[in-house]
């Protein structure tokens, strides 16, 4: 399997970050064998907690897949009722699984923890990148997190969860992004991380997993980091199908590749893995060589 030249540098040099979308979460398990939801099912799991007419209203969005709408408008109906710690509870339960039935990392959060990029973006609530044993080898920011940028200068380890921590659910939905105003009040309050997050797309390349095209949170993020933005490094989505004009607007807007699989490009992923340890494993050359 043929992995662009830009990429395998880019890993090998440890010069790749990694963006993870909600695809790569939909691939844990629990005891039962559930997943945890898309994002249209996350928010119709939300419903129960607005009021009737609310959430019949944000019912008819989802099905016509008006998801921002959607989410808006559930956020909306939280905050009217200051309906905050049923909110939080009930979000981290779905993301991360009941305490007597969590979700567990699959093959995807194994292969990603192995090529241990020094950084990790995610709009992922769940702890499944975190999860198992490796809790002690990453660093968790959120756009209100102060030391982002100290973490990246000292080579730690960071996961920036742009959406929010579901382990900081039960003390502050301050960084819970559901919605669009919640992004833009995010991104506000958050320039720092914001602006540390545009420099890696600067200087890194980025290799975007679990997303689809037309997913409207990646749409809004690529809009604001690359906007009056010069795209230096090559970036590359691996997507499960993509229409050629949606191809085509990536490369030229965002210089993003796009690259189609059955699976979000789960072997292609593990040679690119393999590659990197096969690579690691060489001996360095001496300067006399």
């Amino acid at each position: 399997m043929n992995i662009p030249h830009s990429l395998r540098e880019a890993t090998i040099n440890h010069k790749l970050a990694l963006f993870i979308g909600s695809g790569i979460s939909s691939t844990a398990t629990n005891q039962t064998q559930e997943h945890p939801p898309s994002w249209p099912e996350l928010l119709k799991e939300l419903l129960p907690l607005i009021e009737t007419k609310s959430s019949n209203d944000a019912k008819d969005l989802i099905e016509h897949n008006q998801l921002l709408k959607a989410a808006e408008l559930i956020r909306f109906e939280i905050e009217k009722t200051n309906n905050h710690i049923k909110f939080r509870q009930r979000l981290s339960e779905l993301v991360n699984g009941k305490p007597c039935n969590p979700f567990k990392p699959s093959m995807w959060h194994d292969l990603i923890a192995t090529l241990n990029p020094q950084i990790i973006i995610t709009t992922n609530y769940d702890n499944l990148l975190e999860g198992g044993n490796r809790d002690e080898a990453y660093k968790i920011a959120t756009f209100s997190s102060k030391t982002f940028d100290n973490f990246l200068r000292t080579g730690t380890t960071t996961i920036l969860k742009i959406h929010g921590d579901a382990n900081k659910f039960y003390n502050d939905d301050e960084d819970i992004i559901l919605s669009s105003s919640d992004y833009s009040r995010v991104r506000n309050s958050g320039r720092l991380a914001f602006d540390v997050l545009r420099a890696v797309f600067l200087t890194h390349t980025t290799l975007f997993l679990g997303y689809s095209m037309n997913d409207p949170d990646l749409q809004i993020i690529l809009e604001d980091l690359f906007f009056d933005r010069k795209v230096e490094s090559p970036h590359f989505l691996l997507t499960k199908s993509a229409e050629p004009y949606m191809i085509n607007n990536f490369k030229n807007c965002y210089g993003i590749r796009v690259l189609e699989f059955d699976d979000y490009g789960l072997d292609f992923f593990q040679t690119l893995v393999e590659e990197y340890q096969s690579s690691e494993a060489l001996p360095l050359l001496s300067s006399s060589s």
